[in-house]
């Protein structure tokens, strides 16, 4: 059987996947040693104190662990007794030095919160992010109404939502491989709901507002975001290249995009209607084909083998 370049399985899941969280509890019957690995003992390629800030931030409906608490830095070689984790009057930073510094208190958070919960909930929380980016887009260009505090005088450009948006397809890039195994059926909805979104809005965001007619003097097709994003037969060369939220598609496993081909296929109509760029098209296209056979293929591995007493249909996939 081929192995991974780390010596694992390609094809069978790690063991403390099939022990369901419970190897620790089986290495200290036999009497074995039970070491965690730093830079993965959740399934992630994330630093222990990554994976602490990640814990705590599910937590938050909103903010992404990137985003949380920002103060909160704690290096693991510097070593702490309990009574030195406490932070007065701070519990949250109290509770990171704590799980950082204390194996007892991080492996019961990680059991609290396991990390394909976590995975879920950032990639949850990525798509929220941009729902409500394009929603407030939407209103300000009807109303004129300020929405965004950060920028100059409380207005977001159309610039700047391209550049936000981009910058979301990016951490959930990051975030794939960062808590591979965990996630994919999130990432893919977060990014098939964002490119419908944006496919959605291939017309002049100030067409209903009656009293602006441009932002700085620039035409339609330059605050229009389909076309920033996706482009036209029209555009040059580097918007073709762009190939917006497709590469992100392509890290996830085929078999997993599976059940989005039927909106995946809904997305190739509408862009192919509104004539997007040709390599644009063919990408998506053979995306969708891949999709369509690793799905397939799965399905028909997982028929039940005949005379098993199972007369019932395929079994659910697990991730």
């Amino acid at each position: 059987m081929a192995l991974a370049p780390d010596g694992r399985s390609e094809h069978l899941p790690r063991i403390e996947e099939l022990l369901k969280g419970r190897l620790e509890a089986v290495a200290t019957q036999l009497k074995w040693q039970y070491l965690q690995d730093e830079g993965d003992d959740r399934g992630t390629g994330m630093t222990r104190t990554e994976k602490v800030r990640d814990i705590i931030s599910a937590f938050d409906k909103k903010t992404l662990p990137e985003d949380f608490r920002r103060d909160l830095i704690e290096a693991t070689e510097q070593a702490r007794t309990a009574e030195q984790c406490v932070v007065q009057g701070d519990f949250e930073a109290t509770m990171f030095r704590l799980a950082v510094h204390d194996d007892g208190v991080f492996n019961s958070l990680c059991k609290a919160m396991p990390a394909g919960a976590c995975a879920a909930i950032y990639f949850d929380k990525v798509q929220g992010q941009s729902r409500r980016l394009l929603n407030d887009f939407d209103r300000y260009c009807t109303t004129a109404e300020p929405h965004d505090p950060a920028s100059p005088g409380g207005f977001l450009g159309v610039n700047e939502v391209v550049l936000q948006l981009q910058h979301s397809v990016s951490c959930i890039v990051a975030n794939i491989s960062a808590r591979s195994p965990h996630g994919s059926e999130g990432a893919a909805e977060a990014l098939v709901s964002l490119l419908e979104s944006v496919v959605a809005r291939n017309n002049d965001p100030l067409e209903q507002n009656r009293f602006r007619e441009s932002f700085h003097g620039e035409d339609e097709d330059q605050r229009n975001l389909y076309h920033l994003l996706i482009g036209s037969v029209e555009t040059d060369s580097e918007t073709d290249a762009r190939h917006f939220v497709l590469p992100a598609l392509d890290s996830l496993p085929p078999a997993d995009l599976y059940q989005f081909v039927k909106r995946l296929r809904d997305i190739l109509r509408k862009i192919e209607v509104n004539r997007a760029p040709k390599q644009y098209l063919l990408h998506l296209g053979s995306l969708i084909r891949t999709a369509e056979s690793a799905g397939v293929m799965g399905l028909g591995q997982k028929r039940p083998a005949a005379g098993n007493g199972n007369s019932g249909g395929y079994s659910k996939r697990t991730r």
